[in-house]
């Protein structure tokens, strides 16, 4: 069963015990902000899809020029608190892109209770060329 799927049976056993769908929506979906000095930002929906955009420089480059790579995001959930997202690249400052070799995987650990079912935290390691980028990222709330 994917992550879906299991999205999908929470909440219709949300909705089957008079609870409302808003608390349904799975941990991962939300807004989400780096705790890294670098200003990555996503949004992830609860249909499975979102954005999101990551700021890095090259180790080799004397300079650390910050670049940015922009990523639509395919999700799925592993279980309640564990999520796979697909990154899949579309655009990039770098030169030579738009994207080149920059599409990747993420495991994310959702902790904490932000507001509603958004969890608090997510820690993701990344595959491929960003397998030494720290991802950690905080749920951003309207408080």
């Amino acid at each position: 069963m994917n992550g879906r799927s299991i999205s999908g049976v929470a909440c219709l056993v949300c909705a089957l015990g008079a609870v409302g769908l808003a608390a349904c929506a799975p941990a991962v979906a939300g807004t989400w902000t780096s705790t890294g000095s670098n200003p990555n930002h996503m949004t992830i929906g609860s249909d499975g899809t979102g954005k999101a955009a990551i700021y890095f420089f090259f180790t080799s480059d004397p300079q650390q020029a910050v670049h940015v790579d922009r990523f639509e995001i395919d999700w799925s959930g592993v279980s309640n608190t564990k999520f796979d997202l697909a990154m899949s690249c579309y655009d990039s400052d770098t030169a030579g892109s738009p994207c080149p070799d920059q599409d990747f995987t993420m495991r994310c650990d959702a902790s904490g209770d932000a507001s509603g079912s958004q969890a608090a935290s997510l820690q993701c390691t990344g595959d491929a060329a960003w397998e030494t980028y720290q991802f950690a990222w905080q749920a951003v709330t309207g408080d």
